[in-house]
């Protein structure tokens, strides 16, 4: 049944990619692939929700042969079915918006928007559930064209072919680290498969464990926009349609915590203490300095997008927590930080998601992105702004929202921390820091 809903939503991805582009200028078209992503994420959710209430590794094999030297392989696990579940939500909220929004763009090929939506959309369900290294990369490259096009939908304007040649070009320095840690995976492992690298760890030299994450680091630090690889986000998600800048924020940027999840979950146990030290001090300086620039933004889309860069330090903040708690042999609070991660990644999804969708409607009945220039909406869009206040409140870490709940429990780590034995003194010293930095992001972001 599950294999099923898995299939189902692969196949209803790849025809809603290909029918619009036959005809690109066909708005029903466009429309109709609109709904069939709508399906499609209704039958992922039920896989994803499925297999992370089983708490099975979901395995699909394709036939050998047609990635060499190893078969390619879909392996779902709990991981993988989170993010699948957070790839439902934000593909079946969005294509429902897009039907409408469609209108926006009367005339222009929007067979083109919709069929590229939905091929983005499945790439990073591939990157989501490839056991194999070179499948991965081909998804992730496939991921990386498609959002490439999507950003350069409005090709006649300059801002959107300089957000796209930045955006192009900072992804693509973070895949070639991405192909070197691949490469040295393999080498040392003698396998492309995610599943069983881990057994081979053994085999590593040290100098390659360092390499290795330091080279996920770069790699995923580039798609996620992390501080220093962050230039291309408040760049391409202004230009970008309403709905692509939604799901660029909402969840592509998230293939790059994943990324680095999964090869954290492989190498980390031959981890050193300056790894979760560096991981820590970027992700605090990326929580503070996205919500600083998001400060001295006027225009809604790109400030929702520096507030993207401050919502993945936050995240990154969990998962450092969660990797000195697991090397300090504290596995509940281990546990503790990473959920804390996850969650946001979760919340952070869906409430920029409804932000960005927001501010699309906005632009579409006032034409403008300027916020001085905008005021007594409420009463022309009550349920936009209704949303909009509730995304807002959420982001801003207001209880009882969820922002607040997962900002609250980042919190909670960070202070547990003087719970392990004989605190080594660097820890002392940044993760005090890293909590007063997160406390005055949330100050900021409040503001």
């Amino acid at each position: 049944m599950l294999s099923g809903l898995f299939t189902a939503a692969i196949a209803l991805l790849a025809a809603a990619g290909i029918l619009p582009l036959l005809l690109p200028r066909s708005k029903r078209l466009a429309a109709f692939s609109f709904a069939l992503g709508v399906l499609a994420g209704l039958a992922l959710a039920g896989f994803s929700v499925g297999t992370l209430i089983t708490a099975a590794t979901f395995r699909f094999e394709l036939p050998a042969g047609l990635f060499p030297p190893e078969p390619p392989a879909f392996v779902i696990d709990t991981l993988s079915a989170f993010f699948c579940l957070i790839l439902s939500i934000l593909l079946t909220a969005i294509s429902l918006y897009s039907v409408r929004y469609l209108d926006h763009y009367d005339g222009s090929p929007v067979g083109i928007l919709a069929g590229f939506f939905s091929l983005i959309s499945l790439s990073i369900l591939m990157i989501f559930s490839a056991d194999n290294s070179f499948q991965f990369l081909i998804a992730w490259e496939l991921m990386t064209l498609f959002a490439f096009f999507l950003v350069l939908y409005e090709f006649r304007k300059e801002q959107a072919v300089r957000a796209g040649v930045y955006y192009i070009s900072v992804t693509h320095f973070g895949t070639l680290f991405l192909i070197a840690m691949f490469i040295v995976l393999q080498k040392f492992s003698g396998t492309m498969l995610f599943s069983q690298t881990a057994a081979q760890l053994g085999n590593f030299p040290r100098w390659s464990l360092t390499f290795i994450f330091i080279a996920a680091l770069i790699g995923f630090g580039c798609k996620a926009g992390v501080f220093p690889f962050h230039i291309w986000l408040p760049l391409a998600h202004p230009v970008a349609p309403s709905n692509v800048s939604a799901f660029m924020s909402g969840l592509l940027i998230k293939t790059g915590i994943y990324g680095l999840l999964r090869v954290l979950l492989i190498v980390h146990g031959s981890a050193e203490l300056w790894w979760d030290v560096l991981l820590l001090t970027i992700a605090s300086i990326s929580a503070l300095l996205g919500i600083m620039y998001a400060l001295m933004e006027h225009d809604l889309k790109r400030l929702l997008a520096y507030s993207s860069i401050e919502n993945i330090g936050i995240i990154l903040i969990g998962v450092a927590m969660a990797l000195i708690f697991s090397a300090s042999g504290m596995p509940v609070l281990a546990g503790f930080a990473l959920t804390a991660g996850l969650f946001h990644t979760l919340n952070h999804a869906v409430f920029k998601a409804l932000l960005f969708l927001g501010a699309g409607g906005v632009h579409s009945v006032t034409h403008t992105r300027d916020m001085e220039k905008l005021g007594g909406l409420a009463r022309l869009m009550p349920w936009t702004a209704a949303a909009f206040l509730i995304g807002a409140l959420s982001i801003s870490a207001i209880p009882p929202l969820s922002g607040f709940v997962s900002e609250w429990m980042s919190f909670v780590s960070i202070i547990q921390v003087f719970r392990i034995d004989q605190v080594p003194q660097v820890l002392r010293i940044t993760v005090p820091l890293a909590g007063a930095m997160l406390a005055l992001t949330g100050a900021l972001a409040a503001a």
